[in-house]
């Protein structure tokens, strides 16, 4: 059944080592070949001799040592089941057949992943006898055959799945809280005596069809193996849905008590900077991204309560490709995403504003607040100026928009250029406040324009 120990599985081992040794065989010929015999030194033709030689004797090995086990009383003589399809992907309604080899007994099995056998040779009370069973979802697969009370073959397990595997662009990492705030009073009392309890990644299925993730991993920063859910079916991601990977489950059940979610997992998110990757079965890169505290990304993510949101998953490194959550503790499970979907140039309001405009620079109630403009003192390491600040407040949860401010000196040739961010504070309400700076000073017998560009994203 492809298992680890089948001739296939022992030679791709086999060779997989075998080429690392490839490029060095000629330079350890070169300084130890001779080390045994001056006249006959060996080289590169005596090493591959010996490597067909040890695969010619590991091939059929596997029979061998089972028949060895068998001997000594160490694996049954009973045959295992065998099924007409050794797990893999089905259609709802899939009829799995499991055959008996032997001559005589029973198959038993169960559908909720645990073992048909009981300790000391009995039937467990989930086990069904019957060499058929109609599959309409994700399962786990266990059987044996029953000879008698002492007699039991071996167990065949296969998991069937209802959906594909993932490919590249069928899922992101969606949300990641890399540095919660720290543990309430009631948080203490209950024993989660660090931020890291509180950890979580959200990915989602981005693809319009149900994926399955029992062979996908979580690497690099953490480490997580799909196919530790227990449940089949919770591994399977229907088409827009999340899935939440926490470092410590009853910490994050603490904090978010109605949202499931799935751990621990090995190592841990850096409160500084890290990379977490999402790989398949065969460890192929389906998404990656490195998250800072620093360095253009959202800082008030770095353990003032709020998580990071994807925005653009075409540039995941990006800094701007992320944003903050609109509300504290993130929205694992849920999405606080409000797109624009109005006529951007019309004024459904009819009062001088495009709906674009009024839809992004407002309050969380709804609000319009127009930007303003001021002359303020500031040193910028050279001594106190004049400068030009603008300040803002737009809603961040528009996630198909992009905020732009920009200068002109004559109403034309806008440009962002030579413009920074001064300061971005989260209001609380899903909105948040922004003060930007022309880096040239002002001056009498100049004129300096500034506005906010608002682009609907396709």
């Amino acid at each position: 059944n492809g298992g680890l120990l089948t001739n296939e599985a022992v030679i791709a081992r086999f060779e997989e080592r075998e080429s690392v040794i490839d490029t060095a065989i000629d330079a350890e010929a070169a300084r130890w070949g001779d080390s045994k015999s001056a006249s006959n030194p060996l080289d590169r033709t005596e090493w591959a001799l010996a490597v067909n030689q040890l695969k010619g004797w590991t091939d059929d090995r596997n029979l061998e040592v089972l028949a060895q086990l068998k001997i000594d009383d160490l694996y049954p003589d009973t045959d295992a089941p065998v099924y007409s399809q050794h797990g893999g992907e089905i259609n709802s309604g899939f009829v799995l057949v499991m055959n008996n080899p032997n001559s005589s007994g029973t198959v038993y099995y169960t559908t909720d992943g645990s073992d048909p056998r009981n300790i000391g040779g009995g039937i467990t009370t989930n086990a069904t006898a019957g060499g058929a069973v109609t599959l309409s979802s994700s399962t786990l697969v266990q059987s044996r055959v029953r000879i008698n009370s002492s007699t039991w073959s071996a167990l065949t397990s296969a998991t069937f799945a209802t959906a594909a595997p993932p490919v590249a662009g069928s899922l992101v990492i969606s949300e990641i809280n890399y540095h919660p705030s720290n543990p309430t009073a009631a948080e203490l009392a209950a024993g989660f005596l660090t931020d890291s309890a509180f950890d979580f990644i959200e990915i989602t299925n981005v693809s319009g069809v149900p994926i399955d993730l029992s062979g996908s991993t979580i690497a690099n920063e953490v480490a997580f193996a799909f196919s530790s859910i227990a449940d089949p079916n919770d591994r399977v991601l229907a088409a827009g849905e999340s899935i939440i990977i926490v470092n410590d489950v009853a910490g994050f059940a603490a904090r978010y008590p109605s949202i499931q979610a799935f751990g621990p997992w090995d190592g841990g998110l850096s409160n500084n900077n890290g990379i977490i990757e999402i790989r398949d079965s065969n460890a192929a890169l389906l998404f990656s991204v490195f998250y800072d505290d620093n360095n253009g990304w959202p800082e008030t993510a770095d353990g003032d309560g709020y998580s990071l949101i994807l925005q653009n998953s075409a540039t995941p490194n990006d800094p701007n490709s992320w944003r903050i959550s609109a509300g504290l503790n993130g929205n694992p499970g849920t999405s606080d995403s409000t797109p624009f979907t109005g006529t951007a140039n019309g004024d459904d309001n009819a009062n001088g504003i495009p709906n674009l405009i009024e839809g992004v620079l407002r309050d969380g109630a709804g609000n319009y607040i127009s930007p303003g403009i001021t002359i303020q003192s500031f040193d910028d390491g050279t001594g106190p100026k004049d400068f030009l600040f603008l300040n803002l407040r737009r809603l961040i949860t528009v996630d198909n928009t992009e905020v732009t401010v920009e200068r002109a000196s004559l109403l034309q040739a806008w440009t962002p250029k030579e413009i920074v961010l001064m300061s971005s504070t989260p209001a609380g309400d899903g909105s948040r406040f922004e003060t930007y700076r022309m880096t040239a000073p002002t001056t009498d017998d100049t004129q300096h324009f500034m506005r906010v560009k608002v682009t609907l994203n396709p």
